[in-house]
């Protein structure tokens, strides 16, 4: 804005009051328009062009007083001594020269605006803008009064005099007051009612409100209040660091004031030696000092008792095992030893205190197991299941040799270890594809023509049936020794289910529709009904069998009712871990993404051969990485054939896989986003970040790839596994070393070498700092408490668990990935707790349909699912029901995506019930050991 253009917002007028810090100036008192074609003035004129000449005398720094519109002798000798300045004509007259020399001579410009911060005892009060004028810095006297209001000084502004009332406890100086007398023009910054200081104010507006404000040289200020024994320890310019010489108060954890006050900080901490949490405050409210507060608990949670140091907080527990303690913000950083013995995964588990004791316990247990107080397994007993033919009941061992002894009168007979599901003593008579496609029996050699379900490399076995003349056969090991035991044929004609070597790059039939998904769901009373265009839509999208998709998140989810489903919106088990499926597994914003994400999962890493898991495009090729139970394919199959008998399909529609095979190239191929608009949040408070990256502050990446790769997971030590562990490895540059993701005794020695060469602690533990180290936090970050708006999700990782990574837009112009587990959909606002985002239940059915507008009539532009997250128009708070609009209807924000197109769209109020989304709990435990139930 030029000069002209920003002089004209301020006009003039007469003078305001304030009345305390919280006030707003109504009326402005100084700023004025000037123009070079006003009229020419002299001793004697009167009205609104002598106010405009007062006022832009008193800018340029000839005080003239208070413009009152009238040209009497003040007002004249004011313009003598400019126009004798400024080398004009010296007659009071003030004609177009004398105008344009005043236009050029005023105060600050727009320009000079420059952004500020108040600190108080190292705490952001306030941060106004300032500006520069005449060599100094100018601060509005506005903010200044509100930084008082926060330390009990009370202050009012007339228009001429700032008055500051100390605290009768407050210890004031009117030692050394100023010689000179008040001016005319100026105004006087009063302590106690004593003046201690007079000083030209300019009013300029504050861009914060639009209103004229007065500014006051900010040195009179700094002298004002060090007479109240506030001192300022810095200023540069921008930043202003104001302390003060305060006395102390000594409290203990649940406020009640222990004694004092004292005249030393050291005085007052003094006496929290004993007191658990206590705090010492400042005579302004402000906690200088806490405490350390370690917390005791027994397993079950029941407090033991309080301590003030770690050490005897651990003293405690010497005999509760699983005991633990945590820290003043609640963060456990000890757990006494427990190791929890398990005779079977569904069994409950027998404690012990030591890891000795729980292993005697289960030793003679075939596949027992033993885990510590983190969960992680850290003992199995070996589990050898003996199958003397494939139909009968396995026999468990705790030894190969044993279970062997158990089958060798057996020539069908085999071991399966089943911690690697690999057959460790095979059939002495099998059958077997050789290498020139002759059907042949390890024993007695040719038998003739390959049945068609026969795989190079494969084992068979057929067994004699009462029900048939002919035997029946089973796959009993894959060329690679993977473990299947599955009957396969009892003729040359292949009989396991079809829908088992289906390609699943294929589309369904193209009678399979959304509203036939939804019929066939609605039928078995399942919550998944009203996703079937959902997964018809992935299929269109990612190239996957639609048919396929719904069988599988039926199987997953036990048709949509277990409480991963119904939580976290995850169909399909993404990253539910074996140990701890579900805490474990991902969260979806919705229920059509998680659908979408899984899609792209299954085409790009199962059913492409450059996928990483790939073992073939169709359920048996899915099983051999996808999961750990021999018959998931089966399952799935067996499904897909009850829907497509339900619906009057036929198996024959459905593609078979072939080698010949060319499927349709897939829409999309890069991974799906899911597209927020307007939803808000704020950076979590929380211990677990805060101490580690630079000025507390959640680190932001370029993009969730980056950060899964480095952001710290966790602590990493001897014995650990996965893929912080790998990354670890991978960035230590260790020749000797092999990224396997196995924590051993060469990843310990080159973490201590590292360690050692960059002047870390040498401890062969990766803690953060030596994270850090490897892996550099980026240059930028978000403060705790920062209000982001969220625009983006997308699944990632952080060590091996499955994290939703959020692309956030901060005020300051901040952008970019953060972890989810640090943002809070909900916000403070004025005391109350405001949110916009919202998870839908709906009032009957399972699904709650969008409107473009309030009639609530014509085709919903949308559909909601039941637990889906919704943004809403505006923030409400979080402990009351969202209430409707006038009409009847709850405003959201909904995006399109498939086009990305925004737009406001209408709920029905009586359709739909909306629940807060809470603050996630930021798991950070992400190194242990995990199998997949599913992905």
């Amino acid at each position: 804005m030029n000069r002209k253009a920003w002089i004209a917002l301020c006009t003039a007028a007469s003078t305001f009051v304030w009345i305390g810090a919280s006030s707003l100036p109504s009326s402005p008192v100084l700023a004025a328009t000037t123009s070079t074609s006003q009229p020419v003035l002299q001793l004697g004129d009167q009205g609104a062009a002598v106010k405009t000449l007062q006022t832009d005398l008193n800018l340029a720094g000839y005080s003239v007083g208070t413009p009152d519109g009238i040209f009497g002798p003040a007002t004249q000798s004011g313009v003598e001594k400019f126009q004798r300045d400024h080398q004009l004509g010296v007659d009071g007259v003030v004609g177009p020269a004398t105008w344009q020399a005043l236009t050029s001579a005023m105060g600050p410009n727009a320009s000079d605006l420059h952004d500020s911060a108040i600190y108080f005892n190292g705490h952001l009060v306030t941060s106004p803008k300032a500006f520069a004028w005449n060599n100094t810095t100018y601060m509005p006297i506005y903010y200044v009064m509100q930084l008082l209001n926060t330390i009990h000084v009370q202050s009012s502004w007339n228009g001429k005099q700032w008055s500051l009332t100390a605290p009768s406890t407050q210890t004031t100086n009117v030692s050394g007051l100023p010689l000179n007398q008040l001016k005319p023009g100026q105004q006087e910054i009063l302590l106690n009612g004593t003046p201690v200081a007079y000083v030209n104010s300019i009013v300029f507006p504050d861009p914060a409100s639009n209103v004229d404000t007065t500014y006051m040289p900010i040195w009179y200020i700094m002298q004002a209040l060090s007479r109240l024994q506030f001192k300022t320890a810095s200023w540069d310019g921008v930043t202003w660091q104001l302390a003060n010489t305060s006395v102390y108060y000594a409290y203990d954890k649940t406020g009640k004031e222990i004694a004092g006050p004292y005249q030393t900080e050291a005085d007052a901490q003094a006496q929290l030696a004993n007191v658990p949490g206590g705090t010492v405050r400042d005579d302004s409210g402000t906690v200088e000092f806490t405490e350390p507060d370690f917390t005791a608990y027994s397993a079950n949670g029941t407090t033991i008792g309080d301590y003030t140091t770690l050490a005897a907080a651990e003293a405690a527990l010497v005999n509760v095992p699983g005991g633990t303690v945590k820290d003043s913000t609640g963060k456990v950083v000890y757990t006494a030893a427990e190791y929890q013995a398990f005779t079977s995964p569904s069994s409950q588990p027998e404690d012990f205190t030591t890891l000795a004791a729980a292993e005697a316990a289960v030793a003679a247990v075939p596949g027992a197991f033993v885990e510590d107080s983190t969960g992680k397994i850290v003992y199995t007993v070996q589990d050898f299941k003996a199958f003397v033919t494939p139909t009968s009941t396995p026999t468990d061992y705790t030894t190969l040799n044993q279970a062997i002894s158990m089958v060798s009168s057996s020539n069908i007979g085999y071991v399966v270890d089943v911690s690697q599901n690999r057959v460790v003593y095979g059939p002495v008579s099998y059958d077997y594809l050789d290498s020139s496609g002759n059907w042949q029996n390890s024993q007695t050699g040719s038998i003739g023509p390959a049945p068609s379900f026969a795989q190079p490399g494969d084992k068979y076995v057929s067994v004699n049936t009462s029900t048939s003349s002919s035997p029946q056969f089973y796959l009993i090991e894959k060329a690679d020794g993977t473990y299947v035991g599955q009957a396969v044929s009892s003729t040359s004609t292949n009989s396991q289910n079809p829908f088992q070597t289906v390609d699943l790059r294929f589309p369904a039939p193209t009678t399979v529709t959304g509203q036939q998904i939804d019929q066939f769901l609605q039928s078995n009373g399942s919550p998944l009904a009203g996703l079937g265009q959902s997964f018809i839509s992935a299929q269109n999208t990612y190239g996957v069998d639609a048919t396929y998709l719904v069988a599988h998140s039926i199987l997953e989810t036990g048709w949509g009712k277990s409480s991963i489903a119904q939580a976290k919106n995850n169909l399909f088990g993404y990253g539910a871990y074996d140990t701890n499926p579900a805490d474990d597994a991902g969260m979806f914003p919705t229920n059509d993404y998680a659908i979408r994400f899984e899609a792209w999962v299954v085409r790009y890493n199962y059913l492409e051969p450059t996928g990483s898991y790939y073992s073939g495009p169709t359920l048996n090729g899915m099983n051999v990485n996808y999961a750990t139970d021999p018959l998931w394919a089966q399952n799935i199959a067996n499904i897909m054939s009850q829907y497509v008998a339900t619906t009057g399909g036929s198996a024959s529609q459905y593609t078979q896989f072939s080698y010949s095979n060319t499927p349709p190239i897939p829409a999309v191929q890069q991974e799906p986003v899911f597209l927020v608009h307007g939803a808000q949040g704020s950076i979590m408070q929380n211990p677990y970040i805060t101490p580690q990256y630079p000025n507390g502050a959640l680190p932001v990446w370029s993009n969730p790839a980056t950060g899964s790769q480095q952001m710290f997971p966790g602590v990493l030590q001897y014995g650990d596994s996965g893929r912080g562990v790998q990354l670890l490895q991978e960035a230590l540059i260790n020749s000797d070393l092999q990224p396997d993701g196995q924590f051993g005794p060469l990843t310990q020695s080159a973490v201590e070498q590292w360690q050692q060469s960059h002047g870390l602690p040498v401890t062969g533990i990766c803690d953060f700092n030596t994270w850090l180290s490897l892996f550099p936090a980026p240059s930028t970050s978000i403060p705790e408490g920062t209000t982001v708006t969220i625009d983006q999700m997308r699944q990632g990782l952080v060590g091996n668990l499955v994290i939703l990574w959020y692309h956030v837009m901060a005020a300051n112009g901040v952008s970019g990935w953060v972890d989810s587990q640090y943002v809070s959909p909900q916000e403070t606002q004025n005391g109350q707790v405001v949110s916009n985002i919202f998870r839908v239940t709906p009032t009957s059915g399972y699904t709650v349909p969008v409107y473009a507008d309030e009639t609530g009539t014509g085709t919903p532009v949308a559909t909601y699912h039941s637990g889906d997250e919704v943004v809403l128009n505006s923030l409400v708070p979080v402990n009351t029901a969202v209430a409707p609009d006038s009409q009847g209807f709850i405003p959201i924000q909904w995006v399109n995506q498939q086009t990305g197109q925004a737009s406001v769209g209408y709920m029905n109020a009586s359709t739909v019930q909306l629940t807060p989304l809470t603050p996630p709990a930021n798991s950070t435990t992400t190194t242990s050991t995990s199998t997949s139930t599913g992905g």
